[in-house]
């Protein structure tokens, strides 16, 4: 009995750890924001440009563009990797395959996958973007600012693990799950357009005080972007 209640707790912490893996967030983003394809890119110091680390796609069709992309690697403000790295900033494209070769470097790939919309999102850890997340979707979608959000929210995930000594930060209190997050972000939909069109900026916490909601005006009073503020304890 000893065995196995050891070997029960083994198996436990594995099926833990691999919810945790960048893979399985990647699968997570897309079951919840409704994209075909998730990739992670992240900073290669010495490159000094983002690289190709991880990848989920939902069909095998994709397999052509997924393969070619890992050979890509992203300058500042290069593609939407690059845009997003040096901006800080979430990117909405509603159709990828609608844009010229300089605006996104793999117009031809995405055409041939099919692809239509985008979004990046940026990973901070310590306050500096060090990866980015890119979703892809086969339709075109208008830009969905709780899409945007729902994606950011996997953002802190993402940085625990590509950092896991950074998981834990001093004071900080119990995380906000996807599901609650989406749940909040739909009873704030009513007053979101109010909160978007004040001037003084706008922060909405859970009780425990992960934030849930930033407006824009957040970034030009405290000079932190939106991505860095959701799922923190201020």
């Amino acid at each position: 009995m000893q065995k196995n209640s050891k070997t029960n707790g083994n198996g436990l912490r594995r099926a833990a750890a691999n919810g945790n893996s960048l893979k399985a967030i990647l699968r997570e983003m897309c079951a919840q924001g409704g994209w075909v394809l998730a990739e992670l890119w992240v900073l290669d110091e010495d490159k000094r440009a983002l690289c190709w680390k991880e990848t989920w796609q939902a069909q095998v069709q994709l397999k052509t563009f997924v393969d070619a992309s890992r050979t890509f690697a992203f300058a500042s403000g290069e593609g939407i990797p690059g845009r997003v790295w040096a901006m800080g900033q979430p990117e909405w494209i509603q159709n990828v395959s609608a844009q010229s070769q300089k605006k996104f470097l793999r117009v031809d790939l995405a055409k041939g996958a099919g692809l239509a919309s985008a979004l990046g999102v940026p990973v901070f850890s310590q306050e500096r973007v060090v990866a980015v997340a890119v979703l892809f979707g086969f339709e075109e979608r208008k830009k969905d600012a709780v899409l945007i959000q729902r994606a950011q929210s996997f953002a802190p995930r993402i940085g625990a693990a590509l950092y896991p000594a950074a998981r834990q930060k001093p004071g900080m209190r119990t995380a906000l799950s996807v599901r609650d997050f989406e749940r909040y972000a739909q009873e704030l939909m009513p007053i979101r357009e109010v909160f978007e069109a004040l001037k003084d900026h706008v922060v909405v916490t859970d009780s425990n005080g992960n934030i849930l909601y930033a407006n824009e005006a957040v970034a030009r009073h405290t000079g932190y972007s939106v991505g860095e503020v959701l799922g923190e304890n201020p």
